[in-house]
């Protein structure tokens, strides 16, 4: 091999070397092997409650029977299709009254709340709950233990 060779791939080495040390140097921020912290901020917002006037609309729309209430009400994609009989069914369960003095909200933007439904089975459930744009959606529920 000739010297040429082995002098550029020595600067080859040296180059990614310096950039494994810069990268290094540039993302670590204490002692190596510790995990670093996430950043602290002043703004963090917290969720909003979900107020009464808010579970009485998310309640009445989820109830509705009418498909465009149903959707603003669930936290799904507006092109997620709903299936046939769902809409209907939903209205069966009424009166819904969700009970605000059980809202929890967690730090993701994610909430549970209890609510009791009426109709041919009375039942209580557990809401699972998504902040989206500023408003509370159902995303999930399950009967409550």
């Amino acid at each position: 091999m000739s010297l040429r060779w082995w002098l550029v791939s020595g600067a080859v080495t040296l180059v990614v070397a310096l950039i494994f040390v810069a990268f290094w140097f540039l993302t670590s921020k204490g002692t190596p092997g510790e995990a670093n912290p996430a950043p602290q901020t002043s703004s963090t917002v917290a969720a909003p409650p979900l107020s009464e006037e808010a579970a009485k609309s998310l309640a009445a729309d989820i109830t509705s029977a009418d498909e465009a209430r149903v959707r603003r009400a669930l936290a799904i994609s507006p092109g997620q299709p709903l299936e046939a009989g769902a809409v209907a069914q939903l209205a069966t369960v009424s009166p819904l009254v969700i009970d605000v003095a059980t809202f929890r909200a967690g730090q993701d933007g994610s909430a549970t709340a209890k609510a009791q439904a009426g109709g041919p089975t009375p039942a209580t459930w557990t809401l699972r709950l998504v902040l989206h744009e500023g408003a509370w959606k159902i995303s999930n529920t399950e009967v409550a233990r």
